[in-house]
């Protein structure tokens, strides 16, 4: 889900409660205020820094080094980090994860997945062999919070029955955002192409 394009994730995340079932799930998979890379550029540390042109130069030398996303080849460097900077100045909002966590937790039962999102993309990769070592509990932890700051965070959130919500809750709009169609929809799934698949072999 995009919850780094929302403003209002508290009400977000009510919306969403509202949406599912006793025992219903959702799959949040998305980038915290801590993570090195800014996804939507592809580059490192731009979004911890303040606008600028101290920010501006930085991007534009990892433009210019090839630390970026492929993309928009056709335009030049400095048409390129403009476009985006202004970009993730009108359409981030970016948190920690711990102030997301605080909100989800008083919603929903929490489970943070990172570190089987990560066995996944192991195995895709024929590095299957490996999981036996990223799977003991001491290391899970560790694991987890290395691939929220590297990449992004992945949470199960499952419904809590005793937390209520007000009938004429709203569901914050964004034209990326997938349809709802019911509030008794067992499952709601928000999640990128790469963690659909995950889910599909999941055994959670």
């Amino acid at each position: 889900m995009v919850v780094e394009h929302i403003t209002d994730t508290k009400q977000l995340f009510k919306s969403v409660q509202y949406l599912l079932k006793n025992a219903g799930r959702a799959y949040f998979l998305f980038p915290v205020k801590e993570a090195i890379r800014e996804g939507h550029i592809g580059q490192y540390f731009i979004h911890w820094l303040p606008k600028g042109k101290l920010r501006y130069t930085i991007a534009l030398i990892q433009r210019r080094l090839g630390i970026s996303r492929k993309e928009h080849p056709d335009m030049s460097a400095h048409e390129y980090v403009k476009m985006k900077l202004d970009g993730i100045d009108e359409n981030t909002h970016y948190k920690s994860y711990a102030a997301i966590r605080k909100q989800m937790s008083n919603i929903f039962t929490l489970h943070e997945l990172e570190t089987d999102f990560f066995l996944q993309r192991l195995s895709d990769k024929r590095l299957g062999f490996l999981s036996p070592i990223f799977e003991q509990p001491a290391l899970r932890k560790l694991t987890n919070a290395f691939f929220r700051i590297y990449s992004f965070a992945v949470v199960k959130a499952e419904h809590l029955p005793t937390y209520q919500v007000s009938q004429t809750v709203k569901i914050p709009h964004h034209p990326t955002l997938l349809a709802w169609t019911a509030p008794s929809v067992k499952n709601a799934f928000f999640e990128t192409h790469d963690l659909i698949h995950f889910l599909n072999i999941s055994r959670k």
